[in-house]
């Protein structure tokens, strides 16, 4: 088999396998106690703090680096940190004040409960959380594909090591995107999709891998600490304080060390 196409078959199996199945083991929780819940989406937050504090950002340093300054990799990694923060802020922001007019018109034709309306805005909160965690993750994929296409062209054997090394590193990603979108009333087949969808964006940059032969190391630095920004985001102002609600304001500290633990583990091995 030509070694172009070998490596984006294998960038589609890494992509789609990892998230998917990390999509499943999310989804596949049954309870759904509020306490239970808010733990799981503790967990998920961990997880996400944990990839982006041990691999995106300094990842993303790395790369940025211009003539060799680790100084001016910061600024620039930092730089792309807050922007992408800003852009799921104005994400979150958008879909609040949509979910903000459902919610009147609902309550123009009928009374409800306060704590019916609660749960609602809970439930926004959670799928809105999971979309942008989608999208952010989405983005993260496509560098990780331009690594498989970009080693495999060179080098068969490396390409297949780091196609299975980042399968491997997807699972945890995939867990954060549908665990979530479930809590938030998702089917958790719709979940376990979108997880896929995500993985599937390793194909794209597997594509750019493959026939540039390479990429720009800053501009896959400046892309990685955008998807960090809005992960960062969704993990602080979304999952955290909503996992905190849901378990009458504890914090589930053990869950979200837990989170932090895999996110580790998964970084240092793979």
């Amino acid at each position: 088999m030509n070694g172009k196409i070998l490596m984006l078959i294998l960038s589609a199996l890494a992509g789609v396998l990892g998230t998917g199945i990390g999509g499943v083991i999310g989804a596949s929780i049954k309870d759904k106690s509020t306490e239970t819940v808010g733990k799981t989406l503790m967990f998920a937050a961990g997880i996400m703090l944990g990839v982006v504090a041990f691999e995106m950002m300094p990842e993303a340093v790395n790369n940025c680096k211009i003539k060799d300054s680790e100084l001016l990799g910061v600024a620039v990694a930092m730089a792309s940190l807050f922007a992408g923060t800003a852009v799921a802020f104005l994400f979150n922001f958008v879909v609040e004040k949509a979910g903000a007019k459902q919610q009147n018109n609902a309550l123009e034709h009928q009374k409800q409960a306060q704590v019916e309306v609660l749960a609602t805005r809970t439930k926004t909160s959670l799928k809105k959380a999971g979309i942008i965690t989608f999208l952010a993750i989405a983005f993260h994929n496509v560098p990780e594909g331009m690594a498989i296409g970009a080693s495999g062209a060179s080098n068969v054997a490396v390409g297949i090591v780091v196609a299975v090394v980042i399968a491997l590193h997807n699972l945890p990603e995939g867990m954060a995107i549908s665990a979530p979108l479930v809590s938030g009333g998702v089917k958790p087949a719709r979940a376990v999709l979108l997880s896929l969808l995500a993985g599937g964006a390793t194909l794209l940059g597997a594509l750019i891998g493959v026939f540039v032969g390479g990429a720009n190391l800053v501009a896959d630095g400046v892309c990685v600490a955008l998807a960090s920004g809005a992960m960062l985001y969704v993990s602080i102002f979304d999952l955290l304080p909503v996992a905190t609600k849901l378990q009458n304001g504890n914090f589930s500290g053990k869950s979200f060390f837990l989170g932090l633990v895999v996110a580790m583990i998964f970084s240092l091995l793979f």
